[in-house]
């Protein structure tokens, strides 16, 4: 066996191969939304009767719309691994559909009296109460935060606006913060201060500077907090309540930062503490600031989406403002999808799309049809270790019929057919992506911000490698919030994307279509070109590759040195172990990456024609770049500990080539993004904040 394998004691199955392998909300997406509602029209598109719906196949009767809307739900708990859903669909103020699905706990159906954690669908509360404070004339999104909170890091250059869309430069607590979510994850029960976790933010420094970026925190609503309660002398609870909650009836919803509700109760479990667990009462303390801790009912979250769409309690020049974009263009995620204040639009829904604590949840108006959809889901043990947003993905396939040419926020790549994706609070896209006539590649993409970070697997490696740790060489990998994707997505726009011939940690081959191997570097570069393209990711990039990755990224770099705004490579294959490698150490080193597996169309990697492209190519664009390289030695196929020195030579000489930070102390063996994800996601966000400035924008 080729030993640049990933670890293996997991992989049902394992071949000769080259270098191998390699909580809680943000938002955007790169993909190209769905054409609008007239060029989308369902057949028999028209007025329909009083008593019919408009959905995608025509005019239908309420009661058979229904019943597809039912069966989209069964459908979709079984491929999702959904233990409950609970939903209701109003048009206008008349009800279509408010039924549970599943269980709530073992022999007790859910149902929908059922109370749960509703999350940012609080934040929509917050905003207009000081909306309503902006119309009043007491404050203006426009002031200065030093107004009010003077002491607080850049009050004076941040205003009340960039809290509301994100734009202020602040962190958040827990996004990309690994030691708070190992704290976090340590004890599920403490009670955080908001003092508590906003000194931990503030700590951590300036994303970017005011106004510059947008970067989705707890942070920003935490301080409004602050700001409303300075301003009113009443705590931000009972303005929400008597500003809010009881003008629009909403008696079902309770605002506590404790761990109870009121009953009933949906039951949540996730696995992300590696075991699947009730997660109902674990504390909501973390989550958001003071006053905006609420869990409620479906009802209340359908009144609720109804109200915050329509502008309901507000002036309609306030309504408006809620729902505009940003003129800059900092807080438009792509074509058509935005994010408003405190508030996500898309496709001409507006929508907040909590998931905490083994909840997800949808609140959501598309205000040209009038239909409110609330819905909340749990997780059954085959998706509880999983961040996936799923009760997007399920709104979205229920948009897709019920609302034809507003498919939610789901999102269409250039050149396929409709993709499973989804776009919100957590940004993110999962689907098969058209590159040419007759190929697809699987892509995976989360969270906000920019450069995006495009991540590139080793040989034989697919996008799981960046969702997955280890606990050593000898554990098997679990899913974690602390892996490199899901941390990354806390502050940045990341992808990660399967190649032909990549095999998922649990031994199931890539999706993407099959190609002749074995396969080059040049490969690699016209595959990623071609996926990036027709997903309409928009560059410059980061780009993460780890070992054949590292070949694959470098050659990327030189062939569009434009396109890439930072580079981070992991204990990465080059050109110059070739030359740090005795003539027969190469030669069996090379036998072995070609050596082709069982499938025959399971990667193999070609070393020396890519060599060939790399010396031939332009010089490396010179950028802000990291190299990490593994510490514990490891036979790398190219016979045994003796070549250690090689590899390492290798590495130094790529780092000095590209004028890059060289980090040699990673106490991790070649899995470095599952070994030592935070030493990764750090480089990311070095590499991320170095290619803002002005310096790292001149390209050689």
């Amino acid at each position: 066996m080729h030993s640049l394998s990933r670890p293996g004691p997991w992989r049902p199955s394992a071949f000769a191969m080259a270098i191998a392998l390699a909580v809680m909300a943000s938002v955007t997406i790169g993909l190209r939304p769905s054409p609008a509602a007239a060029a989308e029209a369902p057949p028999g598109a028209g007025t329909c009767a009083p008593t019919e719906l408009r959905v995608a196949s025509g005019c239908v009767s309420r009661a058979a719309a229904r019943r597809h809307v039912e069966a989209i739900v069964r459908g979709e708990m079984g491929r999702q691994g959904l233990k409950a859903a609970i939903l209701r669909i109003d048009t206008g103020t008349r009800p279509l559909l408010s039924r549970a699905f599943g269980q709530s706990m073992a022999g007790v159906p859910a149902n929908t009296r059922m109370h749960f954690r509703i999350g940012s669908m609080a934040i929509p509360y917050l905003i207009s109460v000081l909306l309503q404070l902006q119309d009043e004339g007491r404050l203006s999104l426009d002031d200065k935060l030093s107004e009010y909170r003077p002491q607080l890091p850049d009050a004076n250059r941040i205003t009340l606006r960039m809290l509301a869309e994100n734009t202020s430069g602040y962190l958040d607590w827990i996004q990309g913060n690994e030691a708070f979510a190992e704290a976090l994850f340590g004890n599920v029960f403490k009670q955080w201060s908001v003092q508590e976790l906003l000194a931990i933010a503030f700590a951590r420094g300036m994303g970017c500077a005011p106004g510059t970026c947008f970067n989705y925190a707890h942070t920003n609503y935490a301080v409004l907090a602050q700001v409303i309660s300075v301003v009113t002398g009443h705590s931000v609870k009972s303005e929400i309540e008597e500003r809010v909650l009881k003008p629009l009836g909403l008696r079902g919803i309770s605002i506590s930062r404790l761990p109870a509700m009121p009953g009933p109760v949906l039951h949540s479990y996730n696995s992300l503490r590696g075991n699947y667990e009730d997660s109902t009462f674990w504390s909501p303390s973390w989550t958001v600031g003071a006053g905006t801790v609420m869990s409620g009912t479906i009802a209340d979250v359908a009144r609720s989406a109804r109200a915050i769409g329509t502008g309901a309690l507000l002036s309609p020049a306030a309504g408006r403002e809620r729902f505009a974009a940003d003129p800059s263009g900092l807080t438009t995620r792509a074509p058509g999808i935005h994010f408003g204040l405190g508030i996500l639009v898309g496709n001409g829904w507006r929508v907040q799309n909590p998931n905490l604590n083994g909840y997800t949840g949808i609140m959501a108006y598309l205000p040209s049809r009038q239909i409110s959809v609330a819905l909340v889901t749990t997780l059954l043990p085959r998706s509880g270790g999983s961040e996936t947003a799923f009760s997007t993905e399920l709104f979205n396939r229920l948009a897709r019929y019920l609302t034809p040419g507003h498919p939610g926020l789901a999102v269409k790549a250039r050149g396929s057919a409709t993709a499973s994706t989804s776009s919100g609070a957590d940004g993110s896209f999962s689907g098969l992506v058209k590159i040419d006539a007759h190929r697809k590649l699987f892509l995976k993409c989360r969270g906000t911000g920019t450069p995006t970070v495009v991540l590139i697997s080793g040989a034989h490696g697919a996008y799981d490698d960046w969702t997955h740790v280890v606990a050593g060489p000898d554990k098997a990998p679990r899913t974690s919030p602390r892996a490199v994707f899901p941390q990354i997505g806390r502050f940045a726009h990341v992808c990660a994307y399967d190649r032909p011939g990549t095999e998922g940690l649990d031994g199931v081959i890539s999706p993407s279509t099959p190609v002749r191997q074995p396969t080059t570097a040049q490969d690699g570069v016209a595959d990623l070109h071609a996926l990036l393209g027709a997903a309409n990711l928009q560059g410059p990039y980061i780009l993460v590759a780890h070992s054949w990755g590292g070949m694959i990224g470098q050659l990327y770099a030189r062939t569009y040195p434009q396109d890439v705004a930072g580079l981070v490579f992991l204990d990465p294959g080059s050109q110059y172990l070739k030359t740090t490698l005795k003539p027969a150490q190469w030669s069996r080193f090379v036998r072995g990456a070609r050596k082709l597996g069982d499938p025959k169309t399971l990667e193999a990697a070609a070393y020396e024609p890519s060599i060939k492209a790399i010396l031939a190519a332009p010089a490396v664009p010179r950028v802000p770049a990291v190299v990490l390289s593994s510490d514990h030695p490891f036979d790398f196929g190219a016979g045994g500990s003796g070549t250690w020195s090689a590899w390492l030579t290798a590495q130094d000489r790529l780092a000095a080539e590209l004028g890059a930070e060289h980090v040699t102390a990673t106490d991790s063996g070649h899995y470095i993004a599952g070994e030592r994800p935070g030493l990764v996601v750090a480089a990311v966000r070095r590499v991320s904040q170095a290619s803002r400035s002005p310096r790292a924008t001149q390209r050689s």
